[in-house]
């Protein structure tokens, strides 16, 4: 147990080894910032912690910033009641943080409530993968990727209060995640990016997926269940692009809902659309994702609904 009751700073020169079952108790407000690698390998009996000292009270944020970090790995770390905090006239808006890397990787971890920020990861100017990891009760976004190369692969989103996933002039690869009651969309893909999406399931998303502004997505066997506004989005929001969004895709599933708008300066493309035909779920990696968690239950539920 590590008991943080004011803001850690380590350099770049400083390599940074958290061992496994390791627990930092946050004070309010404080904040670690690393500056250099960071291997943070926990199991799945003995993660790594960082969680508030006083839950009403949340502590700062975990930064990993700069050239110094490039082969960082965190592995089986938990973040809870975090917050968003100011260095060096950077404002981190994310309690998990990971900014200016050529290489990271984040696998097996729990991003959970958060206080006060937009986002409850955020990424920026890096390139990694972010695997296997759940993020549950985002106060705003769960995940926010901005300039960046990211594999986003096998990761469970619940209960954002805004977007599960939300990325701005990046290049992304998506494949078999679950998005799960997303309070506005569960993919966000805007502002010059390109995405590739296959494999995946939104559940009762304000909007499944949205894409806009200059973002062209290639997407296969999406699953698209009982959205709340519409299952597809595209559409020109910000006016600095003279387009909105472009969708090609092979095969998607629409239930429920299954509204799909473009406006006039967007296109999309779907060579097979299912309409109120259940998969079968099980042929799905992110079915197997599943497997002893608590979401599993919600989906066998929608599974039951649409199976009659």
């Amino acid at each position: 147990i590590i008991k943080v009751k004011e803001t850690l700073v380590f350099d770049k020169y400083t390599t940074v080894t958290i061992n496994q079952n390791t627990k930092f108790v946050m004070n309010e407000n404080v904040s670690i910032y690393f500056y250099g690698k960071v291997i943070a390998v926990g199991t799945k009996n003995d993660p790594i912690k960082f969680i508030a000292k006083d839950p009403k009270k949340p502590w700062g944020l975990v930064a990993v910033q700069g050239q110094a970090t490039t082969g960082s790995k965190f592995e089986y770390v938990e973040f809870e009641n975090g917050s968003t905090d100011t260095r060096n006239l950077i404002h981190y808006t994310a309690p998990f943080n990971i900014h200016d890397t050529d290489w990271f990787e984040v696998r097996h971890c729990k991003i959970g409530r958060n206080f006060v920020g937009d986002d409850a990861m955020h990424v920026a100017y890096a390139k990694g993968i972010i695997d296997g990891c759940e993020f549950y009760d985002a106060r705003s976004d769960a995940l926010d990727i901005d300039i960046s190369d990211v594999m986003v692969t096998n990761n469970i989103f619940y209960k954002a209060g805004n977007d599960g996933l939300d990325i701005m002039t990046t290049t992304m690869t998506a494949k078999n995640n679950v998005f799960i009651d997303a309070g506005d969309k569960g993919i966000s893909v805007g502002e010059w990016s390109e995405a590739n999406i296959t494999d995946s399931l939104f559940l009762r998303t304000g909007i499944g997926l949205e894409v806009k502004d200059k973002s062209n997505v290639k997407a296969n066997n999406l699953v698209i269940i009982d959205s709340i506004d519409r299952a597809i989005n595209l559409y020109n929001k910000n006016k600095r692009y003279d387009e909105g969004g472009s969708l090609n895709a092979e095969a998607i599933y629409l239930l429920g809902n299954t509204k799909v708008k473009a406006d006039k300066r967007s296109g999309q493309k779907i060579k097979y659309r299912i309409e109120n035909t259940l998969p079968n779920m099980q042929q799905y990696q992110w079915y197997e994702t599943l497997q002893d968690t608590a979401y599993k239950k919600i989906v066998d539920q929608v599974e039951v609904k649409y199976a009659q």
